[in-house]
């Protein structure tokens, strides 16, 4: 599963939320592995889904510096095999004519990188 950000002025913030949604008539346990203060930020990482019922996780994206972003962030949910949330975004300054505005990154960009990758048979972490 992906997030895509969008480009972003430097400066401003990005929201995006993520459902997460428990089948089961066991409440779910979960938690992300992700850092604390990075420049994607997750503020509720671990916790729990009520049985049937879903769950909604906001995201933010706020960057110091203009370029292209991407994050995988682990989900380890309690009986489960670990799960990914693949995050991008690219930051720009908005003086454009003293630095160059980066191409933006999209979720496409990173599967076709790691499909070349794949193909070449080089290690690919998960």
């Amino acid at each position: 599963t992906a997030v895509a950000f969008g480009s972003l002025e430097l400066g401003r913030v990005a929201l995006r939320s993520v459902a997460l949604a428990n089948a089961t008539a066991a409440p779910a346990y979960y938690q992300f592995v992700a850092e604390p203060a990075g420049t994607f930020e997750l503020p509720r990482a671990a916790g729990a889904v009520a049985a049937h019922s879903t769950v909604n996780l906001d995201l933010r994206f706020v960057a110091r510096l203009p370029g292209n972003y991407y994050r995988r962030l682990f989900l380890l949910v309690r009986n489960q095999g670990p799960l990914y949330l693949d995050l991008t975004a690219t930051a720009y300054h908005p003086n454009q004519a003293e630095v160059q505005r980066p191409l933006p990154l999209t979720p496409q960009h990173v599967a076709a990188h790691r499909e070349r990758l794949r193909a070449a048979g080089a290690p690919i972490a998960a």
